[in-house]
């Protein structure tokens, strides 16, 4: 890969930090949090939905004064804020997004065939993954970061495939080892871990230095000047576009309304956490599978929201006792499948049956 640091100010991106490293940091052990298994005849699979109804406005209700106090006009005024978010904020983000899902050069869809141009699997794409996870959840950084840094791990080996002209031995020299030209498992952990550099520079989250990745695991693939280069590069190949779409941005919108629409009805916290942690879980879980990059981050994220209530309904069942919420979020999702430009129920279908058979398996 071609050096241009003496052109491009190769400081510009480190940040000098006015406190020590984390480098000494001591790694706790990573657990993986996996949900519990359920049985194969479980009924997550989700059912559509086939009332006629479309929902209502939740009434409040009145009280019993004639003269409603200062509190409950807070209160009721709050409520019916509060449920026309969507309507308001996210609905007008949320065909932004998918007027912008419409121009495939915004995703960072990748196949094994443009993998293979670097001689990696998608066994070796999962492990980065999943070893960025482990290193951020250490330092608890949001998980917003993780979804980020991986759009821009695909999205650099796409565009340096296509400016290559899919040459593999260019583009597989960008994983081989300085010690015996062979792959090195080291320099993927650190060029992952770059892609996570530059999303953490963009986002201003806690300090992260380029200088902690020097000498990374004491094997010596890259000094400080060659990880300078290896950002700039990834920088210049993906053209500064590091807005890129993926599941995290609907995600993100879905799961901000559902909460406040449930939260105005019910107490059942139980469900709600329950729903937040699977949803983030499962949707890790399918960037991670390179089967799925294939399909729209918005069906992507519909389908991890349906079977995430479900599964979530399922494991709250003890305390999941509100016809409410399951009125509401039946028609939530209705009305969301009329919503969706590109919606094609073989695409749900796939996502669901793969949920349904890693819950299954782990």
């Amino acid at each position: 890969m071609s050096k241009k640091r003496a052109q491009k100010g190769k400081n510009n991106l480190v940040i000098k930090s006015s406190r020590k490293s984390n480098r000494t940091k001591k790694r706790t052990k990573y657990k993986k949090n996996n949900p519990k298994q359920i049985e194969q005849n479980s009924q997550t699979e989700v059912k559509k939905i086939e009332k006629q109804n479309i929902a209502t406005p939740i009434k409040q209700e009145q009280n019993q004064s004639t003269q409603p106090t200062l509190t409950n006009k807070i209160i009721s005024y709050y409520s019916k804020s509060v449920l026309n978010d969507f309507e308001t904020y996210s609905s007008s983000l949320f065909e932004k997004l998918l007027k912008k899902e419409l121009d495939k050069d915004n995703l960072a869809q990748i196949n094994e065939k443009i993998l293979d141009n670097f001689c990696l699997t998608k066994e070796m794409r999962k492990f980065a993954f999943k070893y960025l996870w482990e290193i951020l959840d250490q330092y608890k950084i949001p998980i917003k970061f993780y979804f980020k840094s991986v759009l821009v791990f695909d999205s650099f080996l796409i565009n340096y495939s296509k400016i290559n002209n899919e040459d593999k031995k260019i583009c597989s020299a960008l994983f081989k080892s300085k010690h015996n030209n062979e792959f090195s498992i080291t320099k993927l952990a650190l060029y992952t871990l770059c892609c996570f550099y530059i999303i953490n520079q963009i986002y201003n989250t806690r300090n992260f230095e380029l200088k902690c990745l020097v000498n990374w695991n004491n094997k010596e693939e890259m000094t400080y000047e060659e990880l300078n280069d290896l950002v700039y590069d990834i920088v210049e190949v993906i053209n500064c576009e590091f807005d890129i779409l993926g599941i995290y941005d609907f995600i993100n919108i879905f799961i901000f309304d559902l909460n406040k629409r449930v939260k105005i009805i019910s107490d059942e916290n139980e469900f709600i956490k329950c729903y937040n942690k699977n949803i983030n879980y499962l949707a890790m879980k399918i960037v991670q599978d390179i089967s799925l990059c294939d399909i729209s981050p918005s069906i992507q994220a519909f389908a991890v929201i349906m079977f995430s209530i479900e599964y979530s309904k399922f494991l709250t069942q003890k305390h999941f006792k509100n016809e409410k919420i399951n009125f509401l979020v039946d028609n939530w999702i209705k009305n969301l499948r009329n919503i969706l430009i590109s919606y094609r129920d073989e695409d749900i279908n796939r996502i669901i049956h793969w949920l349904n058979n890693y819950i299954n398996k782990y």
